[in-house]
């Protein structure tokens, strides 16, 4: 091993990366699936808009394009994630606040929607010169067991998180006080806040990284990320997860409250079983994917995805036990899709590339997980205006979304086995 990777700035600097990644895991929560469609029915908004907003993560994805031009320029990164990073943190405090505001009224959809927007633009405008800035700790070698355990230790701390969170949301939620919970909610956010900004700064300022940000041209940028055929397929299969994926996941949260008539609380310890499972998996996942390669890696998510939509298929009221299948297997599923999607892009493209090869393939795959999200919302509102009738039998709209995405999904399987998979990678 290098010398410089055992090094105690170096082993500083990746656990403040440890820390840093678990309070952004903790502000994703939030910002997601039962938290984020309480906050958005409570102020009024339908379920399938509450679907677009809930997958406007993904659109956001598309601003990853503009990171291209920002790092042939950037000679500060860590001055420039920290303000982007922390900026998009606040965003997502003040969504939290937005009911606590007096009249404001139909503008509270309005003033969610640009926050959580620009929250994740903000966000993913820096996401990939931050994974490679933090993954300039990490011996290449061992990349895939660091983000398992990386990975373990936010699942692990975000079981509880998520219980302590939601039950109290609850509380106050009987009380007859969930602005009270509201409020509650953006305290804790503050609190991420401050922790993600400390963290960052802990975290070393490494020239290297900084150096590798090359001001290369157009030119050279294509030739060197989608004029290699190998990585044009990477990016193949990671647009058609995306639109498998985002057809369906935005509007599982509302389905969860309202069909299912679940409260946070229990969502929570429903999430806390798929936590606990990728957490126990996480590990073995990463190892099998340093040993063999980051797509069998991959491969194994896939499946796993498509065990966790055909239980979607078939959740009504009185299955709705099926909805720990579905998150279980989803959650495992992203063990082996997150890291391994990243490190992927490593096995095909010049590291001094990575950034803009990123930027690329998530913005390409973030617009059409987007657009797949309005699809699904048009698809969820012509079937609840329809008295959930599908060809005459009774259906609920996410269930035959979840459908769609089982038949998506096990076509990317296929493609990722016979194509990505057979590709030669290389190490570095």
């Amino acid at each position: 091993m290098n010398d410089r990777f055992i090094s105690n700035e170096y082993k500083r600097s990746r656990a403040a990366y440890v820390i840093q990644c678990t309070a952004e895991y903790f502000v994703s929560i939030l910002v997601a699936d039962a938290f984020l469609a309480k906050l958005l029915k409570h102020i009024g908004l339908s379920d399938s808009t509450i679907g677009v907003i809930s997958s406007l993560a993904s659109f956001a994805f598309l601003c990853q394009l503009l990171s291209i031009p920002m790092a042939r320029r950037m000679r500060h990164v860590k001055r420039n994630v920290i303000l982007f990073d922390s900026l998009s943190v606040l965003l997502f405090l003040l969504t939290y606040a937005i009911p606590l505001i007096p009249g404001i009224g139909k503008a509270a959809g309005v003033l969610a929607f640009f926050c959580i927007s620009f929250g994740f633009i903000l966000k993913y405008l820096v996401l990939n010169t931050y994974f490679k800035w933090g993954n300039s700790f990490v011996d290449p070698m061992k990349r895939g067991r660091f983000s398992a355990n990386k990975e373990m230790i936010s699942l692990l701390t975000g079981i509880g998180f998520t219980i302590l969170v939601g039950f109290i949301t609850d509380r106050y939620e009987e009380a007859g006080d969930l602005q009270g919970g509201f409020l509650f909610v953006a305290v804790i956010m503050f609190v991420l806040a401050v922790v993600n900004l400390v963290s960052l700064i802990m975290i070393g300022q490494n020239d290297e990284a900084i150096a590798s940000h090359e001001d290369h041209k157009t030119s050279d940028v294509m030739k060197n990320t989608v004029g290699i055929p190998a990585f044009r397929n990477v990016i193949i299969m990671h647009t058609m997860f995306e639109v498998a994926r985002f057809f369906s996941v935005g509007f599982m949260g509302t389905f969860k409250t309202q069909e299912l008539l679940f409260t946070v609380g229990t969502i929570q310890i429903i999430n806390m079983c798929g936590s606990l499972a990728r957490f126990l998996l996480s590990r073995p996942i990463g190892r099998f994917s340093d040993r063999t390669s980051y797509a069998r890696g991959y491969i194994l998510g896939l499946a796993l995805f498509c065990a966790a939509f055909a239980a979607g298929m078939f959740i009504t009221g009185n299955t709705r036990w099926l909805i720990v299948v579905y998150t279980v297997c989803a959650g495992v599923a992203m063990a082996g899709i997150n890291a391994n999607s990243y490190n992927m892009t490593y096995s095909y493209v010049k590291d001094e590339y990575f950034v803009q090869a990123q930027a690329i393939k998530s913005s390409i795959g973030g617009v059409a997980g987007f657009l797949a999200s309005l699809l699904g919302s048009k698809v969820l509102s012509r079937i609840q205006n329809a008295g959930n009738l599908v060809f005459g039998k009774t259906v609920y709209g996410q269930q035959v979304l979840c459908g769609i995405s089982f038949v998506l999904c096990i076509a990317v399987l296929i493609f990722t086995v016979r194509v990505v998979d057979k590709q030669t990678v290389m190490k570095q």
